[in-house]
């Protein structure tokens, strides 16, 4: 069974002027053609995960699944292990209903070149997360692509990465869900990890002799 990741798919969010498809300028990819409508978007998004995610695999998507009734969505999704990290849009008690576990925030391990690294998916990004300071990789939704130069700023280095369909177009050309193990190796090659020991050891010493002098 692989291990499967996403997030902001954003479905039926196109009822109002500031839908999903102009807000964040959703083409179909490979053109520089908008989406006709949120039907066709839903629809092409919804075949992008079908024809890459096996229905015995595991499936999880970090937030804002959908905008209301997700009971519509969900079973036109074939695989039958969907799990959610709730986002901002998404109706706690309803999505409990559909998916099979609801979570505020998921931690896991993946599997990647032959370890088992740790892994913290929320919607939001975190500045700190479960064990970020051993290496853990945090993956997170909500900001569509937009954060990620001044989150590089922020944080040289860190070991985060924005999974949500904006920006994995931007990075895999695909609007498609990307196997967990990826993604996690995408972010150990390219990014050391922001927090480290060291500052806290620091920190530590530093509040040890300012309280014993």
């Amino acid at each position: 069974m692989k291990t499967w990741l996403m997030a902001d798919p954003h479905f039926g969010h196109g009822r109002y002027a500031s839908g999903i498809v102009h807000m964040m300028s959703r083409v179909r990819p490979g053109t520089k053609s908008l989406f006709g409508s949120i039907d066709e978007h839903d629809a092409y998004l919804i075949d992008e995960i079908n024809s890459t995610v096996e229905r015995g695999d595991r499936l999880i998507i970090g937030g804002d699944f959908c905008w209301g009734n997700p009971e519509e969505y969900r079973k036109k999704i074939k695989c039958k292990n969907v799990d959610l990290v709730l986002g901002n849009h998404d109706n706690k008690g309803q999505c409990k209903r559909c998916f099979r576990n609801v979570y505020d925030i998921l931690t896991l391990k993946v599997n990647c070149q032959g370890w088992s690294q740790s892994v913290t998916i929320s919607h939001y990004p975190l500045a700190f997360w479960e064990k970020s300071y051993a290496g853990s990789v945090h993956f997170y939704g909500h900001c569509h692509g937009m954060v990620e130069a001044r989150m590089d700023l922020a944080f040289p280095g860190r070991r985060s990465m924005d999974i949500g369909v904006d920006n994995l177009l931007d990075l895999t050309g695909c609007y498609k869900p990307v196997e967990a193990k990826e993604l996690v190796c995408m972010v150990l090659e390219r990014r050391a990890g922001h927090d480290d020991l060291e500052p806290y050891n620091t920190y530590r010493d530093r509040r040890f002799e300012e309280k014993t002098k």
